[in-house]
């Protein structure tokens, strides 16, 4: 928690006290592609990429039309992605992972 030093108690939420999360960055490879349920079936649901070993599903940082275009395009198997986590797992998977951005500067 991060506190400024001079504002007195404050009962509830309030700017004077914000709560710090870190977060960290990796670049994976996409292995495959999952349908979504619900909302999203017909459509990508999420990645499946490779995590230092570990299949991981990536599906947060989509949006409605990138998951419409992209269900299907096998070309996405292989590419580099962005993705954005809160810590990694005792099982070695990542924690909250989202989707970023592509990564056209690595293959």
């Amino acid at each position: 928690m991060i506190k400024t030093i001079h504002d007195p108690y404050c009962f509830g939420r309030d700017y004077s006290v914000m709560k710090f999360k870190s977060f960290f960055d990796a670049d994976v490879p996409v292995i495959g592609l999952k349908e979504g349920t619900g909302k999203h079936q017909g459509k990508l649901g999420s990645f499946l990429v490779d995590y230092k070993g570990v299949e991981v599903n990536v599906g947060s940082g989509l949006n409605d039309e990138l998951r419409e275009k992209l269900w299907g395009d096998q070309t996405i198997i292989g590419r580099i992605i962005e993705v954005r986590y809160q810590e990694e797992t005792p099982d070695g998977s990542l924690r909250f992972p989202t989707f970023v951005c592509f990564r056209n500067d690595k293959n």
